[in-house]
């Protein structure tokens, strides 16, 4: 029985395991709306963020007064992997033992700079991702971005011109067509 191991990046589509840690190149971000079934805990639907109306917020809780189901936006990202191009573009989605590393890491990709001072696209920059233990506040235990309770994720290098063109350029195009 072939299993992904505990603490793995896994590609669900090709049934890859890229192991512990991942290079990644942010292609795309954008936020969605996740709708959980209450009774069965399952995924009920992703939307875009507002494509409903909502009870309640994003910081006090939010329910799909239709459904009468859970809503919580997630990040999700548009990803290009430096060391698997033959993955092609894969979707990473947040879940929420991850959700402030990501916070962290937004903000990274918000305030780099290029060697000249410039704020730098989001596409810019290789970035290393590790997942390690990490417990809940119930103690109890779970894989996540957490490096010693601070985001796991590092700034590796610069695109290089040649991935930027042949990889990260036609990605963007794709996600800004999606």
């Amino acid at each position: 029985d072939e299993r992904v191991k505990v603490g793995h990046f896994y590609n669900s589509i090709t049934g890859e395991d890229y192991g512990s840690a991942l290079k990644v190149v942010v292609c795309h971000f954008d936020k969605m709306w996740y709708e959980w079934k209450p009774d069965q805990g399952g995924l009920a639907g992703r939307y875009p963020v507002g494509a409903f109306e909502v009870q309640g917020d994003k910081w006090t809780g939010m329910v799909n007064p239709a459904t009468g189901n859970k809503v919580e936006e997630k990040y999700v990202y548009l990803l290009y992997l430096p060391e698997h191009p033959e993955a092609g573009l894969v979707v990473f989605a947040s879940t929420g033992g991850n959700m402030k590393y990501l916070k962290s890491w937004n903000t990274q990709l918000t305030y780099l700079r290029t060697p000249g001072g410039r704020q730098a696209p989001i596409y810019a920059g290789i970035w290393s991702l590790t997942i390690n233990k990490d417990v809940n506040k119930n103690n109890q235990p779970f894989y996540s971005l957490n490096d010693a309770g601070k985001s796991s994720i590092k700034f590796v290098e610069w695109v290089s011109k040649e991935v930027f063109e042949q990889a990260v350029l036609p990605a963007r195009e794709t996600a800004s067509q999606a």
